[in-house]
């Protein structure tokens, strides 16, 4: 009797050692929360546009992407400002600093004729070599239209 309990408790005692820990669960870490709120609202939000949305996101903690209708070509119209205004800023930014040869939102710039672009009705009213405008100016006149 004292053998056939020594080989049951040397055979559980075997099972349990030769058993693999269960693997642990991932559990949602805060920032998979947000990242898939951050989703669900793209998709909330392109669903009720009257039209087609198209979104790009880099998380530069994780370098994680959102991509939403990411293989659609979208005309750039008047999204190549926001790239101009921020070079514009930090440029201003560094000449501040001390830098040279760098643009400032206060530098006044005179009116040159070939600067004019097909449908620019705003520069069209201009006149070349006596109108007089500073960056601050013409980008808010920009971002008006």
């Amino acid at each position: 009797m004292r053998l056939v309990a020594f080989s049951i408790a040397l055979t559980l005692a075997a099972s349990a050692l030769g058993r693999q820990k269960p693997e642990a669960v991932p559990r949602d870490t805060g920032s998979d929360l947000l990242w898939k709120k951050l989703e669900a609202r793209v998709d909330e939000i392109a669903a009720r546009l009257d039209g087609v949305m198209g979104v790009a996101i880099l998380d530069l903690t994780d370098g994680r992407i959102l991509l939403y209708n990411a293989d659609r070509v979208f005309p750039a119209a008047s999204s190549i400002k926001i790239a101009i205004l921020l070079e514009l800023y930090r440029q201003d930014q560094e000449a501040r600093a001390g830098a040279k040869g760098k643009a400032r939102l206060d530098d006044i710039y005179t009116f040159d004729p070939k600067d004019l672009v097909e449908d620019s009705r705003i520069m069209a009213g201009l006149t070349a070599g006596v109108t007089r405008v500073s960056n601050r100016a013409t980008w808010l006149n920009s971002w008006l239209r």
